[in-house]
């Protein structure tokens, strides 16, 4: 009858194969570390890009609405680009933050949120002006603006609990830093 014998280990034996273990793992979380932060950099830099391009393609889209007396619907398209660019630079902001601190916060998340919730009331609003005929536009489709201001109202509950929910972290905060002092 044939038993398989498991090898005996000394103590320094293990504590060698420990220390490798630790070394491994070290060496491990230093390497996704590393392309953790060269990933943070490359979409930084990309974030960067996009926001720049979105700045700068506003100008021409406001000189062809200006010149084609079409203020109002050029005006709409341009605030909308900036409004998403303002959430791109704050989503670059976040993994600024998140790159420095090695933490991420929820707080920059809010703020985007809150930033997309304007931004899309903002449109809405001026969408709804537009078709409604304040501005010249043909005959208004009532259930068109019916549907936009219940999208509204819950854009607007939205950002209630949003700004709720950024004044309680900001509480929190300042809580925890009285207790440390």
């Amino acid at each position: 009858m044939k038993t398989d014998s498991v090898p005996v280990v000394g103590g320094s034996e293990r504590a060698l194969i420990g220390q490798a273990e630790t070394t491994l793992r070290l060496k491990t979380c230093r390497l996704l570390g590393l392309m953790e932060s060269w990933m943070y950099a490359v979409l930084g830099g990309m974030l960067a890009l996009t926001a720049a391009l979105a700045v700068l393609s506003v100008v021409p889209l406001l000189w062809h609405e200006w010149v084609a007396h079409s203020l109002t619907q050029g005006i709409l398209m341009a605030l909308d680009r900036l409004l998403l660019t303002l959430m791109v630079i704050e989503i670059l902001h976040t993994v600024r933050i998140s790159v420095r601190s090695l933490v991420l916060t929820a707080e920059p998340f809010l703020i985007v949120g809150l930033i997309a919730a304007i931004r899309r009331i903002l449109v809405l609003t001026l969408q709804t002006a537009y078709a409604s005929g304040s501005t010249g536009a043909e005959a208004p489709n009532l259930e068109a603006m019916r549907m936009n201001m219940w999208e509204i109202g819950l854009l607007t509950a939205l950002i209630f609990v949003l700004v709720m929910s950024l004044a309680r972290l900001a509480g929190s905060h300042a809580a925890e830093v009285a207790e440390e002092r």
